[in-house]
């Protein structure tokens, strides 16, 4: 069963620093539910800034099954799939 919450894209750049992109198109939902999509992929990523290559743009993708998961689940999700990109 594949499981789409969003989409992550792993992309290097010559900053030497990370770089955040998200995307929540209205396909998720009214204004409300975009942000508070963006909102939570912030805060996971404000939690877990050491995970993933140190040079890199991280885009995210939001689905719209990420409305509604628990804040837990996606924090999860989302940290393993940064671990994996290391």
């Amino acid at each position: 069963m594949v499981d789409r919450t969003c989409t992550l894209f792993f992309l290097p750049n010559p900053l030497g620093r990370k770089r955040l992109g998200i995307i929540a198109s209205k396909k998720i939902g009214n204004a409300v539910d975009r942000n508070r999509a963006k909102r939570k992929i912030r805060e996971i990523f404000r939690r877990h800034k050491n995970l993933g290559g140190q040079d890199m743009d991280i885009v995210v993708i939001s689905a719209k099954k990420l409305v509604n998961l628990p804040f837990a689940i996606l924090e999860q999700k989302l940290t393993h799939t940064l671990q994996a990109a290391q």
